[in-house]
């Protein structure tokens, strides 16, 4: 069963859109307002002569400026890493430096009487513009973090329901519940109640983050349901530091790690094997690792890496650069590693 997003819950943007006409409005609002600004800081005498120049000025340098970042951005410099930024800053340094000395130029040309200017000055208001490019580009990469945050909250809510809710898994989980039924009542009751509990935990999205507690004890139920399909194949090595179990972390991690681990590991195997989970405070950060034994041949388990990478994404969106999640693939077994921040009391007060 595919996840459908409603149209009234539509996903924001991954970027800005440089190159759309909500983009160019806005440039032209905001130079507007910059030339009125500098107008009205050149004082009343030929106000209007200020504010047309500085218009004048402003319109071009602003729409050539967003020209250059369109094209930046669709040659895949679309800001989202650190370095596009940059990329970004820089081109609008160049091209408002190089408006500044030709409108500079221009106006001794045309007023050789009236217009005698310094080195000093003009130094001064290239550094001003530079220093304006920055917070303008500063409020763009602000509103695309906030907007990114925003989709990943959306899209995990789709992406738990997808994960949870697939045909293969309710079928396995309800044909293993159901052969209990007769040979194990309590525990069939037991491994519909775990079933609740994930479809449960699928739904409660209003929070995208949960405690480490929250995690096990959602991968705890999971483990149930998969241990009565796979029996004594399967096997669980726990390893968690109980100082770590209020440390935050994106929702479903743990067990979406947990599943990958038993569908390119422990299914593969005929002899099945042991699924390790373990953690471990590492100064300012904390890691979590979950171990599994890869088949004897190795076309057979592939497919992590989608599932990783969504993961990966999502915890980026949420948690920024100090998310880390990594697999080490190595002859006989994968290692997930998923690194994040380590929050003190203070910290989650403030979050």
């Amino acid at each position: 069963m595919a996840v459908q997003v409603p149209e009234n819950q539509a996903l924001p943007p991954r970027s800005l859109n440089l190159c759309s006409d909500q983009a160019a409005w806005f440039v032209l609002l905001i130079s507007q307002l910059l030339a009125f600004v500098q107008a009205l800081l050149m004082g009343p005498e030929a106000f209007w002569w200020h504010l047309a120049s500085a218009s004048l000025y402003c319109h071009w340098v602003g729409l050539l400026g967003l020209l250059a970042l369109c094209h930046w951005q669709r040659r895949g410099v679309d800001g989202q890493k650190t370095w596009h930024w940059v990329v970004y800053w820089l081109s609008l340094c160049v091209i408002a430096l190089l408006g500044l000395v030709m409108g500079y130029a221009g106006l001794r040309w045309l007023l050789p009487a009236s217009m005698a200017f310094s080195g000093l000055q003009l130094s001064m208001q290239a550094a001003a513009l530079m220093m304006f490019c920055a917070l303008l580009l500063r409020y763009a990469y602000v509103q695309q973090a906030l907007a990114l945050r925003q989709r990943a909250i959306t899209q995990a809510q789709f992406d738990a329901l997808q994960a949870r809710v697939q045909p293969h898994f309710l079928f396995n989980a309800m044909n293993a519940i159901a052969a209990l039924i007769p040979l194990d009542p309590k525990r069939a009751e037991q491994g519909i109640e775990q079933l609740s509990d994930l479809l449960r935990a699928s739904l409660q999205t209003q929070q995208p983050l949960a405690t480490l507690r929250e995690e096990v004890q959602l991968a705890e139920a999971y483990i149930g349901l998969e241990q009565a399909r796979f029996g004594t194949r399967l096997q669980v090595h726990w390893g968690i530091d109980p100082s770590l179990l209020e440390q935050r972390l994106p929702r479903l991690t743990l067990q979406l790690l947990i599943e990958n681990a038993v569908i390119h590991g422990i299914s593969t195997r005929p002899q099945g094997g042991c699924v390790a989970i373990n953690t471990e405070r590492q100064n300012r950060h904390w890691q979590l690792t979950v171990q599994n034994p890869l088949p004897e041949s190795a076309a057979v388990g592939r497919g992590n890496g989608i599932a990783l990478s969504t993961l990966r994404q999502r915890g980026k969106a949420l948690m920024g650069e100090a998310f880390y999640l990594g697999l080490n693939m190595q002859v006989d077994q994968a290692t997930a590693t998923v690194l994040l921040p380590y929050q003190t009391t203070e910290d989650k007060e403030a979050g």
